[in-house]
C-alpha cells in the first residue's frame, strides 16, 4: 500500500537539501516516495525510490531445549531469529550466557547456541538480542538447571545361591532432576524398562545354573547411568549322599568308621552332618568324610545312624540306615574252685597260701562271638551230664 504526501519547497537554489518525511501516519508496508524539481525555465526533473516502514520489532522463537530445562553436558539451544520486512544487520544478534561456555552457529534465520555445561552447577542464563535497522530490540531471557549427575541403582542381593523364584526390586535415586526410567536385562536378553526382576525356579530344573543382570537408570536431564551387572545361581537339585561303610542293617563296634561321600553339581556343599539317635557327632563342609565315631556312651542294639547333607541353596538330603551296635568288651568270667592246689599255674601272692584264685580274662580278650559258643556247649554238656546220672 502506498502513502501519499505533498510536501512543496519553493525558493530552492543551487545546493544540497535535506527533506524531512513524517511517515506516523503510514502503514506499515512499502512506502513510495518521488520527488520533482521545476526550474526557472519550466524544465521538470522527477525521482522516485520505496520505503519500507516497519513498526514491529524483531522475533525471536526458541525451537528447543524449553525454557526451565533441565539439562547436562554439550546441549544446543536452537532459535529462530528474523525480522517481517528486511534482514538483520551482521551486528543486530549478540548473546550474553552465565554459567557455562558456548559456541554460535549461524545459518540465518536459524541459530544454534552450543552450550558447555560439562562443568557447570545450578543454573545457567541465556540473554538473547536482537536490534533490526530501525533501532527497535527484542530481548529474550532463558534458564536452565544443570544437572550433570547421572541416577545411582542399586539392587540388594542377600546372598548367591537361590532354590525358589527370586525377586528382584531396582532401587534407582536422583537428588537434582529426579530418575526417568530405569532398564534391566536379563541373561544379554532384550532390555526392559521396569524396576522389578524376577528369576523363576521351575521344579523341572531347567532354570537352574548362572543368571547375568544387568541393569542402569536415565535422570530428567538426561544423564545416563553406567551399566551395573551382577549375577545369582538358582540349583532346585537335592545333593546327592554316598555312605561306603557302615551298611545299613550291619553289625558294628562302638567305634564306627564312617566312610562315603556328598555332592552338589551346581551350588555345592555347605555342611554335612552326621548323627546316631538324633545326636550330632560330626559336622564338615567337606564333600569326602572318612571319620571315625564313638558311641561308648549309647546301650548296645538297634540305632538309627543318619547323614544329611546341605548344598548352598539350604536344600537337604537326609539318608537314615540301622545299625546294631554292640560292645567287643565282655564282662570278666570268674571261676571259684573248692579246693585248688597251691602248685597251680596261676600266679598269687607268696604271703597268701591256699587263697581262692581267681582267672580274670584280659581285657580286650576272648571275641563276644565265641564267649558266646563256649557257654552254649558247657551248657550242653551240663545237660547231658544231668540226663545221663537220671537214667
Amino acid at each position: 500500500m502506498y502513502y501519499e504526501e505533498e510536501t512543496v519547497i519553493e525558493g530552492v537554489t543551487n545546493g544540497t537539501y535535506t527533506l524531512t518525511l513524517d511517515l506516523s501516519k503510514a502503514e506499515e508496508g512499502l512506502v513510495g516516495v518521488s520527488i520533482e524539481v521545476t526550474t526557472s525555465s519550466g524544465r521538470i526533473d522527477s525521482y522516485a525510490y520505496e520505503l519500507y516502514i516497519d513498526k514491529r520489532p524483531p522475533v525471536i522463537q526458541f525451537i528447543e531445549p524449553k525454557n526451565y530445562t533441565l539439562v547436562s553436558g554439550v546441549f544446543n539451544v536452537s532459535l529462530l531469529i528474523f525480522d517481517f520486512y528486511y534482514d538483520l544487520p551482521e551486528d543486530g544478534v549478540w548473546f550474553n550466557i552465565t554459567g557455562a561456555n558456548y559456541k554460535v552457529y549461524v545459518d540465518p534465520p536459524y541459530y544454534t547456541l552450543e552450550i558447555d555445561a560439562r562443568n557447570s552447577t545450578g543454573l545457567i542464563h541465556v540473554e538473547i538480542y536482537v536490534k533490526d535497522y530501525v533501532g527497535h530490540l527484542t530481548k529474550m531471557h532463558l534458564v536452565y538447571y544443570v544437572d550433570n549427575t547421572p541416577p545411582v541403582s542399586t539392587i540388594e542381593l542377600p546372598r548367591y545361591w537361590w532354590n525358589t523364584t527370586v525377586v528382584l526390586e531396582i532401587n534407582a535415586t536422583d537428588d537434582i532432576s529426579g530418575v526417568a526410567k530405569t532398564y534391566y536385562r536379563v541373561d544379554h536378553g532384550e532390555w526392559v524398562e521396569g524396576t522389578t526382576i524376577t528369576i523363576p525356579a521351575p521344579s523341572d530344573h531347567s532354570n537352574d545354573g548362572i543368571h547375568f543382570i544387568e541393569y542402569y537408570s536415565v535422570d530428567y536431564a538426561g544423564n545416563v547411568e553406567p551399566v551395573k551387572n551382577l549375577s545369582l545361581g538358582i540349583d532346585t537339585v537335592q545333593p546327592i549322599i554316598n555312605i561306603d561303610s557302615p551298611l545299613n542293617n550291619s553289625m558294628v563296634p562302638k567305634i564306627i568308621y564312617v566312610t562315603g561321600n556328598v555332592s552338589d553339581e551346581l551350588s555345592g556343599i555347605n555342611n554335612t552332618i552326621i548323627k546316631v539317635d538324633g545326636i550330632v557327632y560330626s559336622m564338615s563342609s567337606d564333600q569326602l568324610f572318612n571319620i571315625s565315631i564313638d558311641t561308648h556312651t549309647l546301650t548296645d542294639g538297634i540305632h538309627i545312624f543318619s547323614i544329611k547333607a546341605i548344598d548352598q541353596t539350604g536344600k537337604t538330603t537326609i539318608q537314615n540306615i540301622t545299625l546294631n551296635i554292640i560292645s567287643r568288651e565282655t564282662p570278666t568270667p570268674t571261676i571259684t574252685p573248692s579246693t585248688i592246689p597251691t602248685s597251680t599255674s596261676i600266679s598269687t601272692p607268696a604271703t597268701s597260701p591256699q587263697t581262692t584264685p581267681t582267672v580274670t580274662q584280659p581285657t580286650g580278650g576272648i571275641d563276644i562271638v565265641i564267649t558266646t559258643i563256649i557257654i552254649v556247649i558247657v551248657v550242653v554238656v551240663v545237660a547231658a551230664i544231668f540226663i545221663f546220672l537220671r537214667k
